[in-house]
């Protein structure tokens, strides 16, 4: 089919996390007719991971079953090393090929994996296999390496190609591997080095090619990444593959006094000086520039806890949950601009903006409304005692959903 190897309308971009770039791998999940449960003898035709997780999962059951000493960590490298088709943006195996962030290694190839002997996978981050470096705030050249592990599972040397394949790419952030050729004895382990070299001075902003600049006819909110797959080439082998990933991006360097000085008098008016280096790179779709807003601190909150034996409320479970742990509440109002161009700031053009500052990062921001009672509360207690007018919040950030067409969907294992 000329649909064959494009990508599902409902199969969404993954998490760009350090050590964690999702999905794993990609399975066939349009067109696919299987058993209805509890029918007997009927069959039902899903659409998207109804259909291929099952299929993925079916894989793994495989390779475990023949090769009953590999632990997961092992099977998932192995499905993933050799989902060795590419995904496209058009028909035909034509247009732009799909990076990790939206397709994982690639589709999945059940022969391949079943043939198989030799795995790689990142050393770095038990259990993930792909080299994710995630997020890379940089103020200055930065060099990060990860270890790829080579491991030979035949009873005979192999002798691979080693080269980096890329996908998306932004200026300023360069790949390299070393060596660029592995030998591996039967039953041995070699490493590789994949090292992200990064410029600040020349980093941009571009976007992934295989999506648009508007989402819902609003301007897309994205983060450039560099990204790609770790190719292991031998004649008469499958191709292994690892996908890497990293979202860098330049950061201002600025400073402001740790006090200031207000003079008397009703109005009190005083200027917070800065200090350093602000951003303002390239031109065009793709500058980055710094941005200023100052908002007025209303709230502190203490960080919680992690949860123990006793304490299993109120506290943190895992990491992501600290994306909701307040630490500061800030706001601010264009009623002073409005006021002196004799506009009155309580009607439509008058707003109130919110700043909230979380102990933790945000997995997958997106665009959504909100809206929410704030409240006051005793001076270091987290019981609001009493409650205030009702206001909307409007959180803008970068968008979870992407651009996409037909035939396959996404898997994390």
């Amino acid at each position: 089919s000329l649909d064959d190897d494009k990508l599902n309308s409902s199969s969404s971009r993954g998490i760009g996390a350090a050590g964690d770039v999702k999905p794993d791998v990609t399975g066939v999940g349009t067109s696919v007719f299987s058993s209805a449960m509890g029918t007997g003898n009927q069959g039902i035709s899903y659409s998207g991971t109804s259909m291929s997780s099952p299929e993925v999962a079916g894989l793994a059951a495989l390779v475990r079953t023949k090769h009953p000493d590999w632990n997961p960590e092992e099977v998932k490298a192995d499905i993933m090393n050799t989902a060795d088709q590419d995904l496209w943006t058009t028909t035909g195996h034509s247009g732009i090929r799909y990076a990790p962030n939206r397709v994982g290694a690639g589709r999945i190839d059940a022969k391949a994996a079943l043939d198989n002997l030799v795995l790689a996978y990142v050393t770095n981050d038990p259990g993930a296999v792909s080299a994710s470096f995630g997020p890379v705030a940089v103020s200055a050249q930065t060099t990060l390496t990860k270890t790829i592990a080579v491991v030979n599972k035949g009873a005979g040397a192999v002798t691979y190609s080693v080269a980096y394949d890329p996908l998306t790419q932004v200026p300023g952030a360069t790949y390299s591997v070393s060596p660029s050729a592995v030998t591996v004895g039967p039953g041995g382990t070699t490493s590789i080095t994949l090292t992200l070299a990064i410029d600040p001075s020349k980093l941009r902003k571009p976007l992934d090619p295989t999506v648009t600049r508007t989402q819902a006819g609003f301007p897309r909110d994205y983060t450039a990444d560099a990204s790609g797959r770790l190719l292991l080439t031998s004649s008469g082998q499958p191709t292994l593959r690892v996908p890497v990933y990293a979202a860098p991006r330049p950061v201002a360097r600025m400073t402001q006094p740790s006090s200031l000085k207000m003079p008397g008098g009703k109005v009190q008016t005083a200027l917070l000086r800065l200090k350093g280096t602000q951003l303002s790179r390239g031109s065009g779709d793709n500058a980055i520039r710094s941005l200023l807003a100052g908002f007025e601190l209303q709230a502190r909150s203490g960080a919680l806890h992690n949860c123990r034996s006793s304490v299993a409320t109120g506290c943190i479970h895992a990491g992501d949950e600290k994306a909701a742990d307040l630490k500061y509440i800030g706001t601010t109002s264009n009623a002073p601009e409005l006021t002196a161009i004799k506009k009155n700031p309580l009607r439509k053009r008058g707003l109130e903006y919110f700043a909230i500052t979380t102990r933790g990062p945000w997995r997958t921001p997106a665009l959504s409304a909100r809206n929410r009672m704030p409240s006051s509360s005793t001076p270091g207690s987290r019981t609001p005692t009493s409650s205030s007018q009702r206001w909307s919040t409007h959180a803008r950030a970068r968008s979870s959903t992407s651009n996409r067409s037909t035939t396959v969907s996404g898997m994390s294992m």
